[in-house]
């Protein structure tokens, strides 16, 4: 399949993870396959034979084994390779995690490569682009336990990897398998070729073997949005990314969350929330979120609010600086002011991001266009946070507030108004428990069972925590 693949005269070529001898390594013995020497000869050869660069995933090693990635150059020379760092399900019972992010070059554009459930980890794309990537190139072997082999799920291709390319304003270029390992281990194909907009280029169907061209625009700029999600960044509220992190358990299961999308631009916009307050509390919510209200309400909103005993939450303009507060009975327990903003805006930057301790379970802020920044719900993610509240608008919201539950393994609650991207609660498996119809002035009340986002375990033997390797992420933090 390599070789038909060059006929077509490719610059590039990228190829899936354990491309040899095998993914799933049963029984695995290093003297009854060909020597690692002469598997990565032939793939130079190959890409001397013509003149193109061969990104290959192959099992590195004999006694150590690392799961890697190989860029061969036109020349037949190793130009650059990455060793897997999150090792997935049954990988840890073999290779060795490596955990170097270095980019290389192909045909003057700078690139990063990664293999596989990498591309979960935020921390690695992102310090790659910090590097000066364009290019995300993941060899992967994206499994999955679907039933319909037309269409298999699986959440990197399905939303995670639109992300990284949003949030990094960078191509990814994704090569996956397709069949099944020793009746056993299923991938998903839809090899994936996407850019800096997130937008789907090109994709490989679930169920056959494909040849993906496309061609790939280096120049091509991403989403322009504020803030944007990589001139915008706060390195220095980033501290928290450089520790293994924290898992808190809540006192409670579950707690039940009031969306309450309604219209900010109603006159009497104090008494709408009272109302919809009212509305929570007696039908048994435990915390009511409301979208963002118009500037200088602060007040009129806090003391509608102090008849009412449930945990509200709003935003607002307050003193030049974009607040969202988390109130019970017109007294403040938390507050967050946005910490990422732009001097177009006009909104007075905050100087921390810190989780909320609600008795019952632990909550975080974003706002807005934020939700692209990665290190946000990272950074709170790891400070022990169990639901992620994100009022205001961001393009491809729910997508990214998928990515962001699922990477993170906790739970995210958009709220807008009736006319906003959705209000929605997502699962920390990256799907949507519930919601409010658009259009409508309407609360929905969806039980939210906290005690999920106390794991963070993603597969047998892989903790999505506990897999960081933070001492190799200094750059995120600009140190």
């Amino acid at each position: 399949m390599l070789d038909q693949a060059l006929e077509h005269g490719p610059e590039l070529v990228v190829l899936p993870e354990c491309v040899y001898p095998a993914y799933y390594l049963h029984e695995f013995r290093p003297e009854r396959h060909r020597p690692f020497e002469d598997v990565i000869k032939l793939f130079a050869q190959r890409a001397k034979a013509h003149h193109a660069y061969i990104a290959v995933g192959l099992v590195e090693g004999t006694s150590e084994l690392y799961n890697s990635v190989f860029l061969l150059g036109p020349d037949g020379n190793i130009e650059g390779h990455a060793r897997k760092e999150l090792l997935w399900h049954f990988d840890s019972k073999w290779f060795t995690p490596g955990w170097e992010h270095t980019p290389v070059s192909i045909k003057g554009t700078t690139a990063g490569m990664f293999v596989c459930a990498d591309g979960r980890q935020p921390e690695i794309a992102r310090i790659l682009r910090i590097k000066g990537a364009r290019m995300l190139i993941d060899v992967t072997n994206w499994v999955t336990t679907g039933r319909d082999l037309s269409n298999l799920p699986n959440p990197q291709p399905d939303f995670i990897m639109r992300v990284r390319a949003m949030e990094n304003e960078a191509w990814v270029l994704a090569a996956n398998k397709v069949g099944r390992e020793l009746d056993s281990v299923l991938y998903c194909g839809k090899s994936i070729v996407i850019n800096p907009a997130g937008e789907v280029v090109a994709q490989a169907p679930s169920d056959q073997p494909t040849i993906l061209l496309a061609e790939v625009d280096v120049d091509a700029k991403g989403l322009d949005t504020r803030p944007h999600p990589v001139r915008d960044r706060r390195p220095d509220l980033y501290g928290g990314l450089l520790k293994k992190g924290k898992v808190e358990n809540p006192l409670r299961n579950e707690v039940y969350v009031a969306l309450a999308q309604v219209d900010p631009g109603e006159a009497a916009v104090a008494d709408t929330v009272k109302r919809f307050a009212g509305y929570a509390q007696e039908q048994g919510a435990d915390l009511v979120i409301f979208p963002e209200l118009p500037a200088g309400t602060y007040h009129a909103v806090k003391d509608a609010l102090s008849s009412v005993s449930v945990l509200t939450c709003f935003t607002t303009m307050n003193d030049g600086k974009k607040v969202t507060y988390i109130l019970r009975s017109g007294r403040t327990l938390h507050e967050y002011c946005r910490v990422h903003t732009t001097e177009e805006e006009g909104i007075t930057p905050g100087d921390s991001i810190d989780v909320a301790d609600l008795t019952h379970f632990v909550a975080g802020v974003m706002q807005d266009a934020e939700g692209l920044i990665p290190e946000q719900a990272r950074t709170l993610s790891l400070a022990g946070m169990h639901l992620l509240i994100w009022p205001g608008d961001c393009p491809e919201k729910e997508m990214v507030a998928k990515a962001r539950a699922a990477e993170n393994r906790i739970f995210v609650a958009s709220v807008t108004s009736p006319s906003g991207s959705g209000s929605f609660v997502i699962n920390p498996y990256g799907a949507v428990m519930g919601g409010c119809p658009p259009g409508l002035s309407h609360m929905a009340i969806i039980q939210v069972p906290v005690v999920l986002a106390a794991s963070k375990h993603l597969a047998p033997y892989t903790d999505g925590f506990l897999g960081r390797i933070p001492a190799a992420y200094g750059d995120i933090a600009g140190r």
